[in-house]
């Protein structure tokens, strides 16, 4: 189904104000340790570990949010929030089924912030899946999909685990603010997260 243009457009002005926000860190930021060597490149593991720790933030915001919110939408005929939320993790058993071929789960809409009790708890499960894949080495894996075979690598399927998830939340976000809402995305990047974990 076609994204509405509004849609593309909040989220590329999100994309834009949050690249001028942080432009300033990376110029103030050093590449070095105090003790003169060079911090290691982020590697993948780091972006599974900041997706955990931003899915249990991101989910947590909805805990205390009345029924309403989990059916807000962009525009008629798309996805509400409640089915955007439950879809983040109903991909994320699907990427595990790749990784592992441990059959994947339907897990069904959120509906009430009395669900995210349970919803934090499997995508602690999740992400700890993840993670684990992301310390064996890279490497090409055949998935069977339907009756056809696909081929990707280790590395590729975990890089699209974390992208899908930021697309969504992003999605997400500005359906909120569509309706008066306000979910600070800032706040779970992943200066935040380095900041956070240091």
């Amino acid at each position: 189904m076609p994204t509405p243009f509004c849609y593309q457009t909040s989220v590329l002005k999100l994309l834009h104000n949050n690249l001028i926000t942080h432009s300033r860190n990376l110029e103030e930021e050093s590449p070095y340790k105090p003790d003169g060597t060079i911090h290691p490149m982020i590697s993948v593991e780091t972006s599974i570990k900041h997706l955990a720790w931003s899915n249990q933030k991101f989910f947590s915001y909805f805990a205390t949010q009345p029924e309403v919110t989990f059916s807000l939408r962009a525009a008629d005929g798309e996805w509400g929030i409640g089915t955007l939320l439950s879809h983040i993790a109903n991909s994320e058993s699907w990427f595990r089924y790749c990784l592992t071929e441990v059959d994947w789960s339907d897990f069904q809409d959120i509906t009430s912030g009395a669900m995210i009790k349970d919803y934090l708890q499997i995508m602690a499960e999740l992400d700890s899946v993840l993670l684990n894949e992301a310390s064996k080495p890279d490497g090409e894996l055949a998935i069977q999909a339907g009756d056809k075979v696909f081929h990707a690598t280790r590395s590729l399927l975990l890089s699209q685990a974390v992208m899908h998830a930021a697309e969504h939340k992003g999605q997400i976000a500005t359906i909120l603010k569509q309706h008066g809402h306000h979910i600070d995305l800032d706040a779970l990047d992943v200066w935040n997260f380095i900041s956070a974990t240091k």
